[in-house]
């Protein structure tokens, strides 16, 4: 058989080092000894190849759990191959991360070898874990939360929503968001998207609303553009927080009660610095922290220090309690 010339041997050794995925090739006769990782590898597990070249492959540290370990061995037994699996895996310094697993039995050089590949889907799965959080205190929020397109269309509708509005979610969204504004109420909000074109946001403007039954009912907004990663404007957030026709102003806050919505006003403009309401307004719109880093132009170490010391100032367990903050942040 031909030998490979090296220019091709060294191409794809170029390719196995650069790829993204963490690649680890294991000697099956030998025990399943790792014989060769490339440095993405050696990057998300911290190691040095040096350091675990002949280890054993299913019985190092690399597993955070046994019996994801043991699944693998057992399929690769049975199928000779492992897809797209979601596995936790354990660095050198001790921090777990999620992974997506494929493994497959290859012949090299006339031996059996397993080729490993894992793709860390750690972004990923934050950014899921944020925006279930995130969907969660939406639905359960006491106000109506509503969203839509720039161009007015309903995309979004929570459960105080359908019960100010009186319309349950899948009749109202795709409909547009003028179907809830009275006669001679529609000067008043094109004047409101003018201004958030300029990418301001609108606080506390009291107006009425038509319910399905045709009732006009007062609600306070608070409107805000949503943007996406380059900043151009896709749509509209919007908050509305039902009030009497008699209820105006500071007899709308005293409603919310001092004792609880001001004293968390409050605990906010004393303990958190302006960059810091920044991102938490932007945790409540649903933003990662690569996105909040993109917008902000910091860096994502940054972020995370932002949002470490939120939870910490704000006493907030986790992503959903900084929603609730952020939507108190938003009233503001």
């Amino acid at each position: 058989m031909e030998e490979m010339p090296q220019k091709t041997i060294d191409r794809y050794r170029m390719i196995f080092n650069h790829a993204p995925g963490l690649i680890a090739v294991s000697s099956v006769p030998k025990g399943g000894r790792l014989i060769e990782v490339n440095e993405a590898f050696e990057k998300s597990f911290k190691c040095k190849k040096d350091d675990i070249l002949g280890l054993l492959h299913v019985d190092s540290s690399f597993w955070a759990d046994s019996q994801d370990r043991a699944y693998v061995v057992q399929a690769l037994l049975e199928n000779s191959e492992v897809r797209d699996r979601e596995i936790f895996f354990r660095d050198t310094a001790g921090r777990v991360f999620p992974g997506l697993y494929a493994g497959t039995i290859v012949s090299i050089d006339g031996e059996d070898c397993l080729l490993s590949v894992i793709m860390d889907i750690s972004e990923r799965k934050q950014m899921e874990e944020e925006r279930a959080c995130l969907a969660a205190i939406v639905e359960f929020s006491d106000d109506a939360i509503i969203s839509t397109t720039f161009g007015g269309i309903i995309t979004s509708w929570n459960r105080t929503a359908e019960r100010i509005f009186l319309y349950p979610a899948d009749e109202i969204i795709g409909q547009p968001i003028s179907k809830l504004v009275p006669p001679g109420h529609h000067d008043k909000m094109r004047r409101v998207l003018e201004r958030l074109k300029k990418g301001e946001h609108v606080k506390h403007f009291e107006t009425t609303r038509l319910a399905k039954d045709a009732r006009e009912i007062g609600v306070s907004l608070s409107i805000s553009p949503i943007k996406d990663n380059s900043g151009a404007l896709v749509g509209i957030s919007m908050i509305a927080f039902e009030i009497s026709g008699k209820v105006r102003g500071h007899e709308m806050t005293n409603l919310r009660g001092k004792s609880g919505f001001l004293e968390e006003q409050s605990i906010l403009r004393q303990k958190i610095t302006k960059r810091e309401r920044e991102v938490l307004l932007m945790i409540g719109q649903g933003a990662t922290s690569k996105e909040i880093a993109e917008r902000l132009g910091l860096s994502l170490k940054t972020v995370e220090s932002h949002r470490a010391n939120l939870m910490h100032k704000l006493n907030a367990a986790n992503a959903a309690s900084l929603g609730r903050w952020a939507v108190i942040a938003e009233q503001m």
